[in-house]
């Protein structure tokens, strides 16, 4: 009976001995488990967010051309910073990504409003609309180029919700919103997008040119704004459409090209007249110039404004029929415009274009 006792008291004892290294165990796994989803996050951002075809990386210094706009540099800096070559590239992953979030749909009543909003959150960008990190140097230097025409209050929600996003990021952007001058004709999007492509293209400031359509809002900073090693269709999956992609080659919305990948493509068709058709008309040109079409579907969530259908495209569809026999004479190369408008605004460039 003293010996089963005993037992008994020195498997407890053994026990209690035992709950601490089994405790920091526990607490050593949970640490290796960390370190390794961090490693394979920063992994996968390596491979698939940091591939240029335009502009390069060396070692931990990116080089990227310098230009003027006008009389302004579009990339101008906020606060007091020191020069790029005394500080380091921004982290890999941003330390100031909030993840999901909705979108409101409730529109501001002007401008001025976005940017006191904007100021009260630190989130005012330099005239123009340009912005880049004041403590270290930024990985990707995009172009956000808006078609707008019309719609001044869903820019106004575009404006108010993308600058904190993408200073989220830590991305050096500036923001071009580009329109047609009236002239009785539907809207040609994919001219102006075109146009506004050239002439951002003149200040040899940017790798990253991002398409984006003026009423939708991305959902989650995690969604990053930035081009890949293949033109890629940032904008997949919409709550209108269920956040579902209605079919393979859809690319519209918002979509990522660096100036080579544009150029191989010859950039959109001039010829869509009306709403529909131009998008698909790039995803075609993407597939005839020997691309794939690039999606990181994970975080890619957007809200759309409520809008009323424009003037639809009849004749959208024998178009698409001959984008593979088109394509290299149609588009940047045949692209006529000119400039009649252009002005800094404290948010956004804005540009307007009169066609042919």
């Amino acid at each position: 009976m003293v010996n089963k006792r005993f037992s008994a008291f020195s498997r407890k004892s053994l026990l209690v001995r035992s709950a601490p290294i089994l405790l920091a165990g526990c607490v050593l796994l949970y640490y290796i488990y960390l370190k390794i989803t961090i490693v394979h996050q920063q992994i996968f951002i390596i491979d698939h967010q940091s591939k240029y075809s335009n502009g390069s990386i060396n070692g931990n210094e990116e080089t990227i051309a310098t230009g003027t706009f006008g009389d302004h540099n579009l990339l101008a800096k906020n606060g007091n910073v020191s020069s790029s070559n005394e500080k380091g590239l921004c982290p890999l992953v941003s330390p100031h990504l909030r993840g999901e979030f909705k979108p409101t749909h409730v529109i501001p009543e002007s401008i001025s409003n976005v940017e006191d909003e904007l100021k009260m959150v630190e989130a005012l960008p330099a005239l123009g609309g340009s912005w880049q990190p004041n403590n270290c140097t930024a990985r990707h230097h995009i172009a956000i180029i808006v078609p707008c025409h019309d719609r001044d209050e869903h820019l106004r929600a575009l404006l108010r919700h993308l600058h904190p996003f993408l200073q989220r990021q830590q991305n050096s952007y500036g923001i071009f919103v580009v329109d047609q001058k009236e002239d009785g004709r539907p809207f040609n999007k994919a001219m102006i997008m075109n146009a506004g492509f050239a002439e951002v293209n003149k200040t040899g400031q940017f790798s990253c040119f991002i398409f984006h359509d003026v009423d939708l809002l991305p959902e989650d900073d995690r969604n990053l704004y930035s081009c890949a090693d293949q033109p890629r269709h940032i904008g997949i999956a919409v709550d209108k459409l269920g956040y579902h992609l209605p079919y393979k080659l859809l690319i519209g919305g918002v979509v990522a090209f660096t100036k080579s990948q544009f150029e191989r493509i010859n950039g959109f068709s001039n010829l869509y007249w009306g709403w529909g058709g131009e998008d698909d008309d790039a995803a075609r040109r993407i597939m005839a110039a020997n691309m794939k079409i690039t999606r990181w579907p994970k975080y890619a969530r957007y809200t759309m404004l409520l809008h009323k259908r424009q003037h639809i495209n009849s004749q959208r569809w024998g178009l698409l029929g001959a984008t593979q026999y088109r394509y290299k004479s149609d588009g940047l190369n045949s692209l006529k415009y000119k400039r009649v408008a252009f002005k800094q605004n404290q948010l956004f460039t804005s540009m307007i274009f009169k066609l042919p």
